[in-house]
């Protein structure tokens, strides 16, 4: 299991001239496409950089633009002996992160989060979307983290 946590920032590191972001709808690029995922991962996004309150949140026009694209959904068997049944299992999500400085044209962040949670098999698809959630719950922290102390 992966303990979540809540980062805090005061939104020094991130430069002057950058005071508001947009974040457009997350794309899906994943095999498995699943649109609920990249809804929920923009969500995600928006209530974690509205909490750090490092950028203002704009629809356009904005100084910097986070550009989201899950590159990957996908499952992995976890720790099973030969005879044994299979027990747990773990699903990994990657998302592919693009942030645009858009005042002085350049990228400032361009990287893949990725986060593996482990679930019950025996918890069936209830168990499998929430691991889900729950690791796109981590990629969405990991990217806030990212992007304001990434300077």
């Amino acid at each position: 299991m992966v303990a979540h946590g809540c980062y805090s920032f005061t939104g020094s590191s991130v430069p002057a001239h950058l005071k508001t972001l947009q974040i457009p709808l997350v794309e899906d690029n994943s095999p498995i496409t699943q649109g609920q995922f990249r809804d929920l991962l923009t969500q995600q996004l928006i209530q974690n950089f509205r909490r750090e309150n490092a950028f203002k949140l704009v629809e356009d026009q904005a100084d910097a633009v986070l550009l989201a694209t899950i590159a990957n959904i996908g499952e992995e068997t976890a720790n099973v002996q030969a005879g044994e049944l299979e027990r747990d299992k773990k699903v990994v999500v990657t998302v592919n992160v693009v942030c645009e400085d858009r005042v002085k044209l350049k990228n400032f962040i361009q990287k893949s989060f990725s986060a593996t949670i482990t679930y019950e098999v025996s918890g069936g698809v209830q168990a499998r979307n929430t691991a889900l959630q729950r690791a796109f719950q981590q990629v969405a922290n990991d990217i806030v983290l990212g992007v304001v102390s990434g300077w």
